[in-house]
């Protein structure tokens, strides 16, 4: 999703994109409720920004005529100058809201205009990188008393990566969240050893383990995880190197 832009000729202030779903009921009068999500800075992003949250509404916020910001303030915010700069890990946006009652959505994004919203550069200067995107997961709205938020682990792996040294996508990272354990091993076409990923933020820069330079091409993963939720992964895939 698309939370901040430095602005331009081409890029209008205060541009925005959110995400907003129905709640499976809607929120009951006075009681207080958990609220939580996880966000991840795309690899692609040139800026992080402290500009997160969610809003919880009677009625549905979207607003197909614009792309500027939301006039909202939402109840669940990540504080501010917490600038969220992970690209590797889930990291937690969580808080407690009373509810007014009838509440039957959630709207999660950038509430805060560009001159509220602080910023830090993370990548490469360039006209694609003058934006700032994240990726959102396991977002949870329980009834506090009640209830406790289960946060399952997750992994997520990139299927190409492109290790030019120009500071984007140069390594194969796995992203996961709640993993204990992780071993992933990486194998050329003929089937020789060439990487290994034995911690979970371990990555890849396409040199085999003898420090030589693969080359361009499809390369096939085995990987094994545990998460601090029990749960085990066994996962084979492929993996594409373009330079």
């Amino acid at each position: 999703m698309f939370f901040y832009s430095i602005g331009g000729q081409t890029n209008p202030p205060n541009q925005r994109e959110y995400i907003e779903v129905a709640l499976d009921s809607p929120l009951l009068a006075n009681k207080k409720y958990c609220v939580q999500f996880y966000v991840n800075l795309a690899d692609s992003s040139g800026y992080a920004t402290d500009g997160m949250g969610a809003y919880l509404s009677v009625d549905t916020v979207k607003d197909y005529s614009t792309d500027f910001n939301l006039p909202y303030i939402p109840q669940i915010a990540n504080p501010d100058g917490n600038i969220l700069t992970d690209h590797i890990n889930w990291v937690l946006i969580s808080g407690e809201y009373i509810a007014n009652g009838g509440e039957k959505f959630i709207t999660i994004g950038n509430f805060k205009d560009d001159a509220h919203s602080q910023t830090q550069h993370v990548g490469p200067s360039g006209p694609w990188l003058q934006w700032c995107y994240y990726y959102i997961e396991d977002v949870y709205v329980g009834v506090c008393d009640t209830v406790t938020p289960i946060s399952e682990s997750s992994i997520n792996i990139p299927n190409i990566f492109t290790p030019n040294n120009d500071g984007i996508n140069d390594d194969f990272k796995i992203t996961t969240k709640k993993i204990t354990a992780i071993n992933c091993k990486i194998y050329d076409r003929w089937g020789i050893l060439v990487g290994e990923l034995k911690r979970i933020n371990d990555k890849w820069d396409g040199h085999t383990t003898s420090g030589q330079e693969v080359s361009n091409g499809v390369y096939f993963y085995i990987l094994s995880a545990t998460g601090e939720d029990s749960k085990v992964y066994d996962k084979k895939g492929y993996i594409e190197l373009v330079r």
